[in-house]
């Protein structure tokens, strides 16, 4: 990966090799450095430590593979070429054609690294597959769900069967097009530079395209832009074209080309005003845009213009992300989008935890008593909270303020609990399991389990164990955590899902829950097709922080029919963690 021509990770390393970033003492030196401008380049020291930073390297503790090692070595092999039908000529010859030059069999996942395998669509239709793909539900708060798909999406394998030929190749574009809605950018550039340049469609090069843009990698943007304006009509190629021009200092190529894009009604007037100010040719205001693709944020960010507001009512993950990591977003608008980003599972919780410390809040803001912060509910207030929290010094008070705060957006604001338990892990880990401790042992534990602190949340269990016959509040939170420990410890889910109270009630599916589909494709070890069912099933549901448990119980039960306990365990944690129940 390059940013602005410099290199930040090795050449050659695969995704699974690059280090964890270190987020504090580089947003430290910018923030020195350039004083009151420092709060507007965060996203530009982000984008150099993260912004390629695949899923399951984000963060350490924090096993998003489930158990599957993290093995280095070099990237897996593509599955093999599909040939075309075979014919035998007068001589008794057999022929073969190539077949169509296809990118559907290339990953960057095999069974070392998280892979689903290179037969994990035997037994599935290409069409069904690119349904499945098309269709999968983005979004959900719930790094566990992204966590799988990522898996699905990345893995080398054999393609499905097809049918009708006109489908070979068109399962790749389907998935790259899945990467970047989640926000792995970084995966998806990787992949797709994976794939032979004769095999690489127009939508697959635009895809890469747009990837190294938010990705801050020009040059190879400004390379895809060159290559797709020479052979597709799309006018993404050309306006990106112009991008690349200024960036190059080139602004007579770049007015002509805003000149023929105006003429043709290829672009609207948000692009072209930004386009002028980016070259120092224009001061003027933007007006809204037409859509915000990633050539417009693109624009927005290196324009250091702010974004306009309602950017985020989507809550696409890639876009909550690309605002997250950009400076001249207004802190509410970063914060929104670096919360969702974070429970979507498209940004590091390192990254919110150091823009939470970082949002500037003036001592009057600071004196506030948690209470009174934590009732706004609001981005900005979760980050006031947590330099509140910051700034005590007593270890006790410390713990109990945690506690406070996790269990108030478990409370308020399930879907950002787990987000607040991964943003505190640090804090968390600092404090010894002791007596002084028994009224919030309970909420530690809880979030340390759902946080991927596991061993630590089992000491803490342990010590409430001791405590069980003299406190009724041991007794009420000790069987919940019982089956956390169950989950996260041994991976045992058949049977905790229904020992909860939700799970005796009545309940039946909706067409949008397909589990009828997914014990059937469990039932023939179609690993691909069960694992895109259960994430459509709980998806559709809510996420494991608000489906049925029954919707839950299915899709752990059919996930762990095909060899994928572990992401079944991650599924059910995050239920268990997060639930009132």
């Amino acid at each position: 990966m390059t940013v602005s021509g410099k290199a930040v990770f090795p050449t050659g390393q695969s995704p699974e090799q690059r280090p964890r970033p270190e987020f504090g003492p580089e947003f430290g030196k910018v923030i020195r450095k350039h004083g009151p401008r420092g709060p507007s380049l965060i996203a530009l020291v982000v984008a150099g430590q993260l912004i390629a930073l695949p899923l399951g390297a984000q963060e350490g503790p924090i096993r998003l593979f489930g158990g599957q090692p993290q093995a280095s070595g070099p990237a897996p092999a593509p599955a093999p070429p599909t040939f075309g039908p075979a014919t035998v000529g007068d001589s008794g010859i057999v022929s073969q054609s190539l077949g169509t030059l296809n990118a559907d069999g290339h990953g960057l996942l095999d069974g070392r690294t998280g892979g689903l395998g290179v037969d994990m669509w035997t037994g599935t239709a290409m069409s069904d597959a690119l349904t499945l793909v098309h269709g999968l539900p983005l979004g959900s708060p719930s790094r566990a769900m992204s966590a799988l798909a990522r898996r699905v999406l990345l893995t080398t394998a054999t393609p499905p069967s097809s049918v009708h030929g006109d489908e070979n190749g068109a399962l790749m574009p389907a998935r790259a097009e899945a990467l970047f809605r989640m926000g792995l950018q970084g995966d998806l550039a990787d992949m797709l530079a994976q794939v032979p340049d004769k095999a690489l469609s127009d939508d697959l090069r635009a895809h890469r395209m747009e990837a190294r843009l938010l990705q801050r990698q020009f040059e190879g943007a400004c390379d895809d832009a060159g290559t797709g304006a020479s052979s597709s009509p799309d006018p993404l190629f050309q306006r990106t074209q112009v991008f690349c021009e200024i960036q190059a200092g080139r602004t007579d190529a770049a007015s002509l080309g805003m000149d023929m894009l105006r003429e043709l009604g290829q672009a609207d007037g948000a692009f072209l005003v930004l386009a002028e100010r980016l070259g120092g040719l224009s001061q003027a205001t933007p007006p809204p845009p037409k859509t915000l693709d990633a050539l417009a944020v693109t624009l927005y960010r290196e324009a250091q213009e702010p974004f306009p507001d309602g950017v985020l009512g989507s809550g696409v993950p890639w876009l909550d992300r690309a605002v997250a990591l950009s400076g001249p977003a207004a802190p509410p608008q970063r914060l929104e989008g670096g919360e969702r980003a974070e429970a979507s599972g498209s940004l590091p919780p390192d990254a919110l935890r150091f823009m939470y410390g970082d949002t500037p809040f003036d001592a009057v803001e600071k004196a506030r008593s948690l209470n009174a912060v934590l009732a706004d509910k609001t981005p900005m207030s979760r980050a006031l909270a947590y330099q509140i929290i910051q700034g005590i010094a007593d270890p006790q008070a410390r713990m109990a303020a945690i506690a406070q705060v996790l269990e108030q957006v478990r409370a308020t604001t399930p879907a950002l609990y787990l987000t607040q338990a991964r943003v505190y892990l640090p804090l968390l880990r600092e404090v010894p399991v002791m007596e002084t401790a028994l009224p919030q042992a309970p909420a530690i534990a809880r979030a340390l389990y759902g946080a991927g602190e596991s061993r630590a949340g089992a000491a803490w269990l342990r010590f409430l164990q001791t405590k069980e016959r003299e406190s009724a509040l041991v007794q009420a939170a000790i069987h919940p955590l019982w089956n956390m420990d169950r989950v996260a410890n041994h991976r045992v889910t058949t049977g905790v899902v229904p020992l909860t109270a939700g799970g005796t009630q009545a309940f039946t599916p909706g067409p949008d829950i397909p589990l009828e589909r997914l014990t059937l494709a469990a039932t023939r070890r179609a690993t691909a097709e069960t694992a895109l069912l259960a994430l459509t099933a709980l998806g559709n549901a809510g996420g494991p922080v608000q489906a049925n448990w029954i919707i839950l119980d299915e899709a752990a039960r059919a996930l762990e029919a095909v060899g994928l306990a572990d992401a079944a365990a991650t599924l059910v944690l995050e239920a268990l963690a997060t639930r009132m129940e």
